[in-house]
């Protein structure tokens, strides 16, 4: 962070608003995202975005401090803003590639905020999406896993939401939640 933080001091004398103090603002709100300082983490996210807007728009890594930020929103339960923040960094990621590991964890993390928002059917379909090329990506890497885990999350969800009426109550006992399930999902 001290590093950080001369350089950033330095940089703004020599070449305010430049593509370098952009990425070092990038690094301080990861530095401070990483500390659960969400509230300066999202200050130097957003700073970074609003440079590289005006100075690199075409970039690919806007989408991506797009993405940290609403990890940032996310982390804070302002799940309406990443919902906002994941999607936007997803149609950006979309220009860069429609295969990419960077778009699976943009699927990932969009279907969670939705999930958290109680759209479940649409995160089911998203996280479905994010595994899929997660799999055809990296079939071994540890991403399926965290998105197996988020997805088992939002089932458990999906079933408790169910008990809760009367009606649910059938629902529930028809699909129940068990690693089998999600076996069923991933491999047919």
């Amino acid at each position: 962070e001290d590093y950080f933080t001369r350089a950033l001091a330095i940089l703004h004398k020599v070449a305010p608003d430049s593509y370098t103090v952009a990425m070092t603002l990038s690094n301080l709100g990861a530095v401070y995202q990483d500390r659960w300082d969400l509230v300066q983490a999202e200050t130097y996210y957003r700073q970074a975005i609003s440079i590289l807007r005006v100075k690199a728009p075409r970039s690919p890594i806007v989408p991506g401090l797009e993405f940290n930020l609403g990890g940032v929103m996310f982390d804070s339960g302002k799940y309406p803003e990443a919902e906002r923040l994941f999607r936007l960094a997803l149609d950006e990621q979309r220009k860069f590639g429609s295969e990419t590991t960077e778009l699976a964890a943009r699927l990932h993390g969009l279907a969670a905020a939705v999930g958290h928002r109680g759209n479940l059917a649409e995160a089911e379909g998203i996280y479905r999406r994010a595994l899929s090329l997660q799999q055809k990506l990296a079939p071994a890497g540890l991403d399926i896993a965290s998105t197996l885990h988020d997805f088992g999350d939002l089932e458990a969800q999906r079933a408790r939401s169910c008990r809760e009426t009367k009606s649910g109550i059938r629902a529930a006992s028809t699909r129940p939640f068990c690693a089998c399930y999600l076996d069923a999902i991933l491999w047919g």
